[in-house]
């Protein structure tokens, strides 16, 4: 597996699987308004992302056993 270290803003719950990350002004609108909505924050601390054959994590850097997120990847298309 890899652990990369990262910050973790939040999650965008109305992203669609078929949304093309190519299309910069629509991506920055969408993170612009879940910002307004305080959907995400800027304030988040640092984290850790961990890549494996069965999920992906989220962690909290100063607390490792505190999972912010973990998405198996099966739900991954």
């Amino acid at each position: 597996f890899v652990t990369i270290e990262t910050t973790y803003f939040g999650t965008l719950s109305n992203l669609s699987s078929e949304f093309d990350l190519k299309k910069r002004n629509e991506a920055i609108r969408m993170i612009d308004s879940a910002r307004k909505s305080q959907q995400i924050s800027a304030n988040e601390p640092a984290s850790f992302v961990t890549i494996s054959a069965y999920n992906i994590k989220f962690i909290k850097r100063l607390n490792p056993e505190n999972l912010i997120l973990r998405i198996p990847m099966e739900q991954i298309k």
